[in-house]
């Protein structure tokens, strides 16, 4: 969820951008690029709700892993990000 994202005078709606990457073992394995974030004319803007699915390839060592999400406002040009850290075992 997003929160309180800025509204663009010129489209009475905001504009966010999200990315996601990947690290293993400290290094970036998957870099996302920047995807515009789709916003129903419905939606509660005061609580944005985004979603995707990322699948891993089976062959991936086991081990610990970071994943990043980065949401970019670009009508502030403010950045915010979270992770998560998981583990992949056999």
């Amino acid at each position: 969820n997003i929160y309180n994202a800025k509204i663009n005078s010129a489209t009475n709606q905001p504009n966010l951008t999200v990315q996601t990457n990947l690290y293993y073992d400290g290094k970036i394995l998957s870099e996302g690029q920047p995807q515009a974030i789709e916003i129903s004319k419905d939606a509660d803007l005061s609580r944005i709700s985004d979603f995707n699915y990322l699948r891993l390839n089976a062959q991936v060592p086991t081990g610990d892993y970071i994943l990043q999400v980065i949401v970019k406002d670009l009508t502030t040009n403010q950045t915010t990000s979270q992770w998560i850290d998981f583990e992949i075992v056999e």
